[in-house]
């Protein structure tokens, strides 16, 4: 605004000496006391002076002003070179030839500034790490309490049989053979710990940003886009860069500056994909489940998938790059298996590809088939 308020101002030129509003008379004007009575001045002397004073009152006052605007314009230049950290002089521009056009590239270059301005302040915050740690472990809680609440460690006679159909829909993660899972499953002792597995590893394949644009828990005017571009070979920096930046934009333009909370979910899609996912695991685990509570039951799973698509929007709307850590540790057994994955921050708030990426959560194994930990 300060740039723009300058140019606008209207330079005044000062007026040539002869440029007076004294009037002029057939004789010169009396520079002595007329020979009226002593002490006093004749009409026209008095008139010249008092044109006289109000020509230099105005010439004075136009300076006064110009001087003013002049330093509020120079404050208000170092206020925005102070916020933004770009200097707003540093290219001069060709002088205009028409005060017009002048005005209108002042105009041009004032938005140019606060454009950019305008999206780095609007841009959503980033989350501390306790929040993100803290919704993650909410997270697996959950899935614990459904896993221990709503289903029989008793033996039932209409077991599930798992075959690669199954495998193949709950995801990538799953690395155990669909004759393991069946096993593993219809065992009492080891029924619970495999319920954890597989809802740990639906959520886990849909929240993944590169995962199947049909089955994400992310907007699906995110997964469509990523699923027609990908990395310039030789610059992943550069494209960690821009895609930090992008993702942070587009949650910002996706929920309208609203919260994630009540802006993911309303797309018809978005809100299918979670509804498959539950019935998903509900051909898998119905013939486990306690029937007293079976509303309770398939409520409760749905809202842990709701719960865990926020999470995964929450993620994609940081600066920073996550990956959820499926693999299993090196000094782990050869029956271990990872139940509950850790999150990996794999960058800085910049896209800069950390040297160790950082851990948040702990991985949960089974304890050969046991039980958990």
């Amino acid at each position: 605004m300060g740039v723009k308020v300058v140019r606008s101002l209207k330079v005044v030129r000062r007026q040539d000496d002869t440029d007076t509003n004294v009037p002029i008379t057939s004789s010169p004007v009396a520079l002595v006391p007329s020979s009226g009575p002593s002490g006093q001045y004749s009409a026209a002397a008095l008139g010249g002076a008092a044109a006289g004073c109000a020509v230099a009152g105005a010439l004075i006052s136009a300076v006064i002003v110009w001087l003013v605007m002049r330093s509020r314009l120079r404050r208000r230049t170092r206020d925005l070179e102070a916020r933004h950290g770009v200097p707003t002089h540093s290219k001069p521009r060709e002088k205009a030839s028409h005060p017009r056009k002048a005005a209108a590239a002042t105009v041009l270059s004032s938005e140019e500034t606060s454009s950019a301005a305008i999206v780095e302040n609007h841009l959503p915050q980033p989350k501390d790490d306790r929040t993100i740690e803290e919704e993650l472990a909410k997270i697996e809680s959950l899935i614990e309490q459904h896993s221990e609440n709503f289903y029989s460690s008793r033996q039932v006679g209409n077991a599930t049989h798992i075959d690669q159909a199954t495998i193949a829909a709950l995801g990538e993660n799953v690395t155990l053979s669909a004759t393991s899972l069946t096993t593993l499953l219809n065992d009492p002792a080891t029924r619970i710990v495999m319920i954890r597995y597989f809802i740990s590893s639906i959520i886990g394949t849909r929240l993944d940003v590169g995962g199947n644009p049909d089955t994400s828990f992310l907007p699906p005017a995110v997964t469509t886009f990523l699923k027609s571009t990908s990395p310039e070979e030789g610059n992943l920096e550069v494209w960690n860069a821009f895609f930090s930046k992008w993702c942070a934009i587009s949650s910002y333009i996706l929920t309208k500056g609203k919260s994630n909370k009540a802006a993911i979910l309303p797309h018809a899609g978005h809100e299918q994909h979670i509804l498959d996912a539950v019935r998903t695991l509900n051909s898998i685990l119905l013939p486990y489940a306690e029937s007293q509570y079976e509303r309770d039951r398939v409520q409760n799973l749905t809202e842990i998938m709701r719960r865990s698509a926020r999470f995964g929007f929450l993620l994609f709307s940081q600066p920073t790059l996550w990956k959820l850590d499926w693999q299993r540790p090196r000094d782990a057994g050869a029956d271990a298996v990872v139940i509950f994955p850790a999150l990996l921050q794999l960058s800085d708030e910049n896209g800069k590809t950390l040297k160790s990426p950082r851990v948040f959560g702990a991985k949960r194994l089974t304890d050969k088939f046991g039980g958990g930990k």
